[in-house]
């Protein structure tokens, strides 16, 4: 469901948006119930300037994983499900993608290498 950006996060704020974005964009069928409120961590951890793409990111992540909840975390019965399916083609829109290079290039840029 996308890629855990590139950085050890060894600053406390950057290692707090390191631990949420791994959790956030890593999330998975296995514990939908909190990864769901990860998101929300994203929203209130990125600046302002990226707030509006961490929405993005959290709706429509959100929206997918409470379809998978529905089905107790199995996406093969999920699937039989047209707003499963609708969800599941969100998470690649543009919109999408694109607020997620944004969060990414961010992370990339403020949080050291190690």
């Amino acid at each position: 469901m996308g890629t855990v950006p590139a950085g050890n996060g060894t600053g406390a704020n950057c290692l707090k948006f390191a631990q949420q974005w791994a959790s956030a964009i890593g999330s998975s069928v296995a514990g939908v119930e909190t990864d769901t409120n990860v998101f929300q961590a994203l929203v209130d951890t990125v600046p302002d300037s990226l707030k509006a793409d961490a929405k993005v990111l959290a709706t429509a992540y959100t929206g997918y994983l409470n379809i998978i909840k529905k089905y107790a975390g199995d996406p093969t019965k999920a699937m039989t499900d047209p707003e499963a399916q609708k969800a599941l083609q969100a998470l690649g829109t543009p919109e999408v993608n694109a607020a997620q290079d944004k969060i990414t290039k961010y992370f990339d840029a403020q949080c050291p290498k190690g």
